[in-house]
């Protein structure tokens, strides 16, 4: 009769009702996460005397705190924390009821309850980490034949009873016509608009605005009866204020150190709240598929819309200092490619930075998997390449390409330090790759822009100092993605520049109209660095500026293959406009009002001659920029 006295009563019924519980959580997020915490806190209440196992009570608590910080945080739904409950929730019951039959039996379940299964991973992510869930307003258009106001008030109101699951709804009819009503559904949710859409098929969603806390009732009243133009505008005020401040404070390196980490802790913190999110939140399913689901990533209302292909991966990518969804699928043939930009990442980052004997290279924390003492006994080539096996099933192949070294059977001991040999392993794009390197350092650093992604390098990061540090492809070029026009930074209009600006560059006059010039700087000496393959037709030179890195540098010395001119430049002129921008090396400069009757007004540049009077206008830039500099033409 003791033992009888020491078991759980009614888990049966228990495990039906949390079952239950879970299914609904699938289509009625709310109500199945509450129904669930009332089961678990009643669990946990019944079951703390009776089973004397300390991992058991711990991954029960854990679990509540997941759920009670979903609800808290608007009671989101996705596929991968669907998952992980159920398969929690299975193991607990398993536990519950074999932990009453004996201690051999309880032994065995344990497994149930290791930290390395999935589940209890991403439970502990929920209730542990700092994972930011989005508010968004959502209008959902809506229309119905009149036949009554009863009828019409029905389909409204069972439409307002399933959407109140999702988050706080109201409905605005607009008009009546040609029998028809007509009208919006507002919903405020922390649902994603994929969950919604299949949820509601029937109903039209778009999202309205993103924000990361819960309106009042006043405040959606008082959207649903007028546009909230100002709240907008103060958002997006608010939002470009952090991005032009971030990178100002984190390069304001004469600022107490405390102060100006307490400061850029504050723009951070409210710029993540205000336009990131978690990576996997853009999936309505994941797993397996969906890599770094935790990192965050630039919020972008409208995303381009596509299938989950369950058989490939996904993953976020920083290119050109802008974040792009990849994807892989992962067949042998198969390409990594971009399916949308979500905008210019403006955050600090946390960098290792390596040196090897091929140069300085910095890789993001979050790409690196760890240091590894490079052993013989780990080596193996695949056809010309060398591979490190860093555990099972996981093998990274050898970078050499970096150095402009030739895969041969003796040619990684030249490139290997005389002592310990170590490698960084870096995840780039889904691929695994090995980096030797002699000393390695952690720097902080901001990603600066390019006009467009570029091949020559993944990313140019900016240190507190203002020197760049340079992130390598490790990927082989044929293996690039294409990258395609993204979200551009958020620029105020400047007021229009009259005139133009003239001077001497390489031995030619040029006249530039003045509303192209985005600055005109003393005389930056370009940065250069050979790039994959060692080749010295590979060194691009760029300059920094206000963030962002140009590319389309014309050396001061030469000028479209002429002869080297011997002027000594005083001015980088920056040249952006339409998408394309360029730099110039005058050794004078001025301005007119107007170009001088002399000078004609369309000017004769190609990638083969240039006359000796050039004039750059808005008519004429994107020829020109394609003349000055042929490669981008091509």
């Amino acid at each position: 009769m003791a033992r009888l006295d020491n078991r759980l009563e009614d888990l049966p019924l228990l495990v039906s009702q949390v079952e239950t519980a879970l299914h609904e959580y699938a289509y009625s997020p709310r109500q199945g996460l509450e129904k669930l915490q009332t089961l678990l806190t009643s669990l946990e209440a019944r079951s703390r005397p009776k089973l004397p196992c300390p991992v058991y009570h711990q991954r029960l608590s854990a679990f509540l705190a997941a759920t009670n910080r979903l609800i808290a945080s608007g009671c989101p739904y996705f596929d991968h924390y669907h998952a992980a409950f159920l398969a929690a929730a299975d193991a607990l019951m398993q536990m519950a009821v074999g932990g009453q039959t004996g201690e051999d039996r309880a032994l065995q379940l344990m497994r149930l309850l290791s930290v390395d299964r999935p589940c209890w991973a991403v439970i502990a992510a929920i209730s542990e980490e700092d994972i930011l869930f989005e508010y968004r307003d959502y209008e959902a258009e809506w229309q119905a034949a009149y036949g009554g106001a009863k009828h019409s008030r029905t389909n409204v109101d069972a439409y307002l009873a399933a959407l109140s699951s999702a988050g706080q709804v109201a409905f605005q009819l607009d008009e009546v016509r040609d029998g028809l009503l007509i009208g919006r559904f507002l919903l405020t949710s922390t649902q994603s608009l994929v969950w919604l859409q299949k949820r509601f098929p029937a109903l039209s969603w778009r999202v309205s605005f993103v924000n990361q806390e819960m309106p009042s009732v006043n405040q959606e009243a008082s959207f649903i009866n007028q546009k909230a133009s100002f709240v907008d505008q103060k958002v997006s005020f608010s939002q470009s204020l952090c991005e032009l401040s971030i990178l100002p404070l984190f390069q304001h390196i004469t600022m107490p150190r405390a102060a100006r980490y307490r400061l850029l802790d504050l723009y951070v913190g409210h710029l993540k709240r205000l336009s990131y999110q978690a990576f996997g939140s853009l999936f309505s399913s994941a797993g397996q598929v969906i890599e770094q689901s935790q990192v965050l990533v630039p919020s972008k209302r409208q995303l381009t819309t596509f299938e989950v292909d369950e058989s490939a991966r996904y993953f976020p990518v920083r290119h050109g200092g802008s974040v792009y969804i990849g994807y892989d699928a992962k067949t042998p043939s198969s390409k990594v490619s971009y399916l949308d930009c979500l905008g210019e990442d403006y955050l600090p980052c946390f960098l290792s930075e390596v040196e090897t004997l091929g140069g300085s290279f910095v890789f993001d924390h979050v790409d690196c998997v760890g240091r590894y003492e490079l052993s013989a006994e780990a080596l193996f080539m695949v056809g010309d390449s060398w591979w490190f096996r860093v555990e099972e099933g996981v093998n990274a192949e050898v970078v050499t390409s970096l150095y402009g070294a030739e895969n041969s059977p003796d040619m990684l001991s030249s490139l290997l330090p005389k002592e310990s040999a170590k490698v960084l392993i870096v995840k780039q794009c889904g691929h695994y790759f090995a980096l030797p390197y002699t000393s390695i350092r952690d720097v902080e650093g901001v990603c600066a822009t390019m006009q467009a992604p570029r091949f020559w390098v993944k990313n140019v990061w900016l240190s507190a100092s203002n020197t760049p540090l340079l992130e390598p492809w490790l990927l082989q070029v044929d293996c690039l993605p294409q990258v395609f026009d993204r979200l551009g930074r958020n620029k105020s209009t400047p007021p229009p520049k009259k005139g133009y600006y003239f001077g001497q560059v390489c031995g030619r006059m040029f006249w530039v109209e003045a509303d192209l010039i985005l600055a005109l700087l003393s005389y930056q000496t370009p940065f250069s660095w050979l790039c994959g393959e060692g080749k010295a037709a590979d060194k691009p030179l760029f300059i920094l500026y206000d963030g962002r890195c140009f590319d389309k540098v014309i050396a001061s010395d030469l000028l479209l293959n002429q002869e080297p001119c011997t002027e000594t430049p005083a001015f980088s002129v920056i040249l952006d406009a339409m998408g394309e921008s360029i730099v110039l090396p005058f050794s004078s400069c001025d301005w007119c009002a107007a170009l001088p009757e002399s000078v004609e007004s369309e000017s004769n540049i190609n990638g083969s001659s240039l006359s000796n009077k050039v004039v750059i206008n808005k008519k004429n830039f994107l020829s020109a920029v394609a003349g000055l500099w042929p490669s981008s033409s091509a």
